[in-house]
C-alpha cells in the first residue's frame, strides 16, 4: 500500500519547507554566540555564511536533477558521483549532522514543551517526559504524507513569523540603542552555529521530488527560503543585542557559558508579561519547523539507504528508529543544544552540505561530462573557492575543539 502518492506542491510550499528547515535551534543560540564579536560582525558572517549555504544548495539541487532513477537521495546521489567511498561518506554524515540537528532541537523544545503543560494543565513533567513528548509530537508528523506535511509545516512557518513579528514589536519599548562593539577577528570562530542556521540541504532531494524536478521552481525555492531566514537572523540579532548585555546578570556572555539559549535571557531583560509566551511561541515553532525539515530529509535518506518500499509499515519503522536514536543521545550529552549545534555545522554542514556536493558537481561536470545546469554555477572558481571555505570553516572548529 503507497503511502505518498508525490503530488506536486505550491512553490510557496518549498519556500517555507526550506525557510522553516532554517529557522530553528540556530537561531536561537546566534545572539550568543556572536555577542563577543558585535552587530556588524555577526551580520557579515550572516551574510557569508548565506551565500555559501545558497550556492551549495543550489549545487545539490543541480546534481539530484543529474540523476535519473526515481526518489534519489543523498546515498544513491554520492554512489553514482563519488563512488563507494563516498557513498559510506554521506551515509555517516547524515547520520551525525541529522541526529545532531534533532538532537539540538529537541533538547531546546523539550523545557517549552514542560512549561506549557505546567501553566496550561498544571501538569508537572520531568525533563526526560518532556523530551519525549517533544519528539512524539513533531515525529507523529513524518507518518503523514509528503504534500500534507508541506501544507503543515506551511502554516507553522506563517505562525513562525507572525510570533516574530510580535517580539520585534514588544521587544522595541525595551530596546536601548545598538551595541557600537565591533570585533571582526571573532567572527571566525562563530562560522560553524552560523552555518547551522542555514542548514536545509539534507531536505533537499526530497524537495526536489515534491517539485516535480522544476529546476526553476527548486532554484526559487531554495532562493527565497534561505533568503527569508537570513532577513530573520539580521532583525532577530538586532533586537537581542540591543535589550540584552553582554555582561552583568543573565547576559549574553553568563547564556554562552550556561548553553542557555537568547530567548531565555531575552525574556528576563524585557520585564514584559506578554513578550515571555511570545517568544516561547516562537521558540516552540522555530525548533518544530527545524525538527520536521530535518527529520523530513532523514526519512528519505533512509529509505533510499534500504531501497525500502514506501509502505505505511516501513515508515513506521524508520520514524521509530530516528525518535529512538534522537532520545538516546539526547538523555546521554549534556549542554546537548550549543554542542550538537556547534559540531554539526563545523563538520556536518562543511562536509555534509558543503563539499559532498561541490564533489559531486566537479566530478559531474568535468569527469562525467555532463552539460546540463547552470554554467555560472558549475565554473571550476567558483567550486574551488566554496571548497576552500568549507576546509576554513573546518580548520576553525577543530581549533576550537582543541582549545577546549
Amino acid at each position: 500500500m503507497k503511502v505518498q502518492n508525490h503530488q506536486p506542491i505550491p512553490i510557496w510550499g518549498g519556500i517555507a519547507l526550506v525557510a522553516g528547515t532554517c529557522i530553528g535551534g540556530g537561531m536561537l543560540a546566534l545572539p550568543v554566540e556572536t555577542a563577543e564579536a558585535g552587530l556588524l560582525p555577526a551580520f557579515l558572517g550572516l551574510f557569508l555564511a548565506w551565500i555559501y549555504m545558497l550556492l551549495t544548495g543550489l549545487l545539490l539541487v543541480e546534481a539530484t536533477l543529474w540523476v535519473k532513477k526515481p526518489h534519489p537521495h543523498l546515498v544513491s546521489l554520492s554512489s553514482q558521483f563519488l563512488g563507494s567511498g563516498g557513498r559510506y561518506l554521506s551515509i555517516l554524515l547524515v547520520l551525525f549532522m541529522g541526529l545532531g540537528s534533532l538532537v539540538a532541537y529537541v533538547t531546546a523544545g523539550a523545557p517549552l514543551i514542560g512549561k506549557f503543560l505546567k501553566y496550561s494543565f498544571g501538569f508537572l513533567v520531568s525533563p526526560g517526559t518532556s523530551l519525549l513528548v517533544f519528539s512524539l509530537l513533531f515525529g507523529a508528523i513524518f507518518l503523514l504524507k509528503e504534500n500534507k506535511v508541506s501544507k503543515l509545516n506551511h502554516y507553522l512557518v506563517i505562525g513562525l513569523i507572525l510570533s516574530f513579528a510580535l517580539i520585534l514589536g514588544i521587544g522595541g519599548s525595551s530596546f536601548t540603542s545598538l551595541p557600537l562593539k565591533a570585533d571582526f577577528s571573532k567572527i571566525p570562530l562563530t562560522l560553524p552555529l552560523i552555518l547551522t542556521t542555514f542548514s536545509y540541504q539534507i531536505m533537499v532531494p526530497s524537495l526536489v521530488e515534491l517539485l516535480h524536478r522544476d529546476r526553476r521552481s527548486l532554484f526559487k525555492a531554495v532562493f527565497l527560503g534561505s533568503l527569508v531566514p537570513l532577513l530573520v537572523y539580521l532583525a532577530y540579532e538586532t533586537v537581542v543585542l540591543g535589550i540584552v548585555p553582554y555582561e552583568g546578570e543573565m547576559g549574553l556572555k553568563y547564556a554562552l557559558s550556561k548553553g542557555l539559549s537568547s530567548t531565555e535571557v531575552l525574556y528576563f531583560h524585557t520585564k514584559s508579561s506578554l513578550l515571555a509566551p511570545v517568544v516561547d511561541t516562537f521558540a516552540f515553532l522555530s525548533l518544530g519547523t527545524s525538527f520536521i525539515g530535518i527529520g523530513f530529509g532523514l526519512v528519505g535518506f533512509l529509505r533510499d539507504l534500504f531501497s525500502l518500499k514506501e509502505t505505511k509499515h516501513t515508515l513506521f519503522g524508520i520514524t521509530f528508529l530516528i525518535l529512538s536514536l534522537t532520545l538516546f543521545l539526547c538523555y546521554s550529552i549534556p549542554n546537548a543544544f550549543l554542542t550538537a549545534l556547534d559540531l554539526t555545522g563545523g563538520y556536518g554542514d562543511t562536509w555534509l552540505s558543503g563539499l559532498i556536493p561541490i564533489s559531486m558537481c566537479w566530478v559531474g561536470r568535468y569527469v562525467q561530462g555532463i552539460r546540463e545546469g547552470s554554467p555560472a554555477l558549475m565554473k571550476k572558481w567558483v567550486l574551488i573557492l566554496l571548497g576552500s571555505f568549507s576546509f576554513y570553516v573546518i580548520y576553525i572548529q577543530s581549533l576550537k575543539l582543541v582549545q577546549g
